[in-house]
């Protein structure tokens, strides 16, 4: 039977290669304006689990060396591999996918300026999108083993999934600057 299934979910995607390419991207990752960037995300992501859980918030200072795992309190990572970790691991962290969006499109930007790369993004999942060539730049759910397609799924087979226009980032600084204004 032919899949007659139209627009974005009927995608077949597939991952960016994070950890062949990691020789060229970790230098991106590490650029302190990407950090700094992760670091307000991050904070925002970490203060929101804080309050939805009912624990309190407690800010980590600023450092070179903070990555979202540091951020991350979920077990995945322990979940039977054996070996030592790819070093993109470090920039995963689980349940925080929105958070980290616009991060993985300014490093996916610096990385390939040309290639037409965007934001998809739902309820469900945040992910970043180069849509000529049906890829998936997202090292949280490749880090958790997830298949690109259930990323894809997760991203745009929503009621409220969009796609932002190319150069259009989440911001949750911005919301959370916002709040604290009213």
């Amino acid at each position: 039977m032919k899949d007659t299934k139209q627009g974005p979910e009927a995608l077949q995607p597939s991952f960016y290669p994070i950890q062949k390419r990691w020789r060229r991207l970790r230098p991106l990752f590490e650029q302190r304006y990407i950090l700094e960037l992760m670091h307000e995300e991050m904070e925002c992501y970490a203060e929101a689990r804080a309050e939805d859980h009912g624990y309190e918030y407690r800010p980590r200072p600023f450092s070179l060396e903070l990555r979202p795992a540091d951020y991350d309190n979920m077990d995945w990572r322990w979940s039977g591999r054996r070996g030592p970790q790819p070093g993109y691991w470090a920039w995963a962290a689980a349940g925080a996918c929105h958070w980290l969006a616009s991060h993985n499109l300014f490093v996916i930007r610096d990385l390939e300026p040309d290639r037409p790369w965007q934001i998809a993004t739902s309820d469900k999942h945040s992910t970043v999108v180069d849509l000529e060539r049906k890829l998936l730049f997202d090292p949280n759910f490749m880090a958790m083993g997830i298949f690109p397609e259930e990323c894809w799924k997760e991203s745009v087979g929503w009621h409220n999934s969009e796609i932002l226009p190319m150069g259009v980032y989440i911001d949750h600084t911005q919301a959370k600057h916002q709040l604290e204004a009213a």
